[in-house]
């Protein structure tokens, strides 16, 4: 059966030492980190067809419609159970919110996000009894409540407090506002911040994040007149920083107290602790690496990337299995600028591949019975740009993010996460043990597989042994010496220069890499023709046979499926035979 490369079994997360474990907490609907969607018979098939496992059983049915919990997700959320008294006051302040002309939207919905779930049946009866009618339908009885801010206070009076920060997030981006978006974000756990993106994603279908940048295109938002479409405004400079940090602290707060656990007995800790950190550093882009750095600093007095190199170094000579080499395809992936950080000549950390570079390849490969196996430039662990993880309904067609059917999520989504807990080291790479190959790009992967040596010496050991070779975005540079005197394709520049000036390209990247002149560099053929069909066409593709064996470049995100329907439909017509 045909199955991404991965660990065995799921590396065992053991309970955190008293030393660094944080407080107790009560695990409730609220604080409770979501569980994973409930797998149908059809996506249990596929996750048992990559990972070799059997799919997880489905969760359990939720036995409440409202965000039942303690009142933590929120600073200024009261603690449920709330007294009469306490109800006839909250209940007395929507109501003066509501009192004179029109209605005061700031001080209804601070009322109204005061009330615990748990207490929003109760809340309503009492406003009944004192008032003389229900709340919701006095709202719906006064003028100047906007349609966003009447929908964020139905939800809180329906104990849907999650909902209700959602909405009230979607209107502080729409509006660019970062005061109001930081009031929403302060205060949050790990596990309600999760449980908060995944609410908001399940209303919009879109994640948090996207739209805290300003990447959506959305009919609340503000014209603005160098935008070609209505876009979300977003968070920016300081009040984005900020913001971030506070979405993602609380988990980078505890994956540096796992790493910390985990190398605290053996610097390299043990070969399912590696294969941990790795999983915990293979969805971290440039910025999450950077605060988990800072993070880790702070916890334990220590250098991060100090105290992975010995991780890393275990990581890159622990022993693969051998597989059917006709039926195994290898993908190589960037990581960033890890290996930069590790040596010294860089400061800043920088993410790599792009998630759809990877996923369309690996999808296609399964469909066709192949099994994938990760590469990365001496084994370290896959760094992507994190923007490319981020759903959406729109972007993902045009390279930005991914949907939700091809997200990290997804069945292939989850097993592709697991197989980058072990990547192998590309200077290991043998021709011999793979059908294809496969160079995923993404906008830092000019950090580690342009230029890298054994990057290029897979591709043409793979070509002259008659194999299929290639390659989509900024890393069809790599391939150098076999594409030399032949077209080729890479990121329109021109693209990543309109990109970067909608806001689209994060700050690590910029100015970002230019792939068209990378492929000069190298003797590869890139004139104004397919500089235009690149900027035009998101799946353009050039295709070149060389002494008959097929090498071929594509653009981008969207020109993967194509590259990789292109590489299994020539594999169809020439099998590679065991030896």
């Amino acid at each position: 059966m045909a199955r991404i490369e991965s660990a065995p079994t799921p590396a065992p997360v053991p309970t955190p030492s008293p030393a660094l474990a944080p407080p107790a907490a009560t695990a409730t609907a609220e604080t409770q980190a979501p569980a994973p969607a409930p797998f149908n018979p059809g996506s249990a098939r596929s996750f048992a067809s990559v990972t070799g496992r059997e799919a997880p059983a489905p969760a359990a049915p939720s036995t409440t419609a409202s965000d039942a919990g303690p009142a933590k997700t929120a600073p200024g959320r009261l603690p449920p159970g709330l007294s009469q008294d306490q109800l006839q006051s909250l209940a007395g302040e929507v109501d003066r919110s509501m009192k004179g002309l029109g209605v005061r939207s700031d001080d209804l919905l601070g009322a109204l996000r005061k009330l615990p779930p748990e207490d929003a049946g109760r809340f309503r009866e009492v406003y009944r009894q004192q008032y003389g009618q229900d709340p919701a339908a006095r709202m719906n009885g006064e003028w100047g409540l906007s349609r966003p801010d009447r929908e964020r206070a139905a939800a809180y009076l329906d104990g849907k407090a999650l909902l209700g920060d959602a909405i009230g997030l979607h209107t502080a981006f729409a509006e660019g506002d970062g005061s109001h978006a930081k009031s929403l974000l302060q205060g949050g756990t790990a596990a309600s911040n999760a449980a908060l993106t995944k609410a908001y994603a399940d209303h919009y279908g879109r994640d948090l994040e996207y739209d805290m940048r300003g990447f959506a295109v959305d009919p609340a938002a503000v014209f603005e007149a160098h935008n070609l479409v209505p876009k979300l405004s977003g968070l920016k400079a300081e009040d984005l920083k900020a913001a971030y940090a506070m979405l993602h602290g609380p988990q980078v707060a505890e994956n540096a107290q796992r790493i910390a656990q985990l190398t605290a007995g053996a610097p390299a800790s043990t070969p399912e602790g590696r294969k941990e950190i790795y999983g915990l550093l293979s969805r971290a882009g440039g910025e999450e690496r950077q605060l988990l750095s800072d993070t880790f600093k702070q916890q334990t007095g220590k250098d991060l990337t100090e105290t992975l190199k010995p991780v890393f170094a275990a990581s890159a000579k622990y022993p693969r299995p051998p597989l059917d080499p006709t039926r195994t395809v290898a993908i190589v992936v960037s990581s960033g600028n890890w290996g930069k950080q590790l040596d010294g000549s860089a400061d800043h950390p920088v993410g790599g591949y792009h998630w759809r570079e990877v996923e369309g390849y690996v999808k296609e490969a399964l469909d066709h019975g192949y099994t994938p196996v990760i590469y990365t430039v001496d084994g370290l662990p896959p760094s992507p740009d994190a923007s490319s993880l981020l759903q959406n309904t729109l972007g993902y067609k045009f390279g930005f993010g991914t949907a939700k059917e091809n997200g990290p999520g997804s069945p292939q989504g989850q097993a592709i996460l697991e197989a980058f807990q072990s990547p192998r080291p590309i200077a290991d790479f043998d021709p011999s043990q793979f059908a294809a190959l496969h160079v995923a790009g993404g906008h830092g992967s000019n950090q580690d597989l342009v230029g890298n040596k054994d990057v290029e010496r897979a591709g043409l050991a793979m070509h002259q042994a008659g194999k299929v070779v290639t390659a989509v975005c900024h890393a069809t540079p790599a391939l150098g010496k076999l594409l030399e005197g032949s077209r080729a394709t890479g990121f329109s520049p021109q693209l990543d220069a309109v990109s970067t000036a909608a806001g689209y390209v994060l700050p690590e990247f910029i100015p970002t890499y230019d792939a068209h002149q990378g492929l000069r560099q190298i003797g590869a053929t890139v004139d104004a023709v397919g500089v235009a069909k690149a900027f035009a066409n998101p799946n353009f593709t050039e295709l070149v046979n060389k002494d008959g064996i097929p090498v071929m470049t594509g653009t981008g995100p969207e020109a993967t499926d194509d590259v990789a329907r292109f590489a299994f439909g020539w594999l169809a017509q020439h099998p590679v035979k065991a030896r």
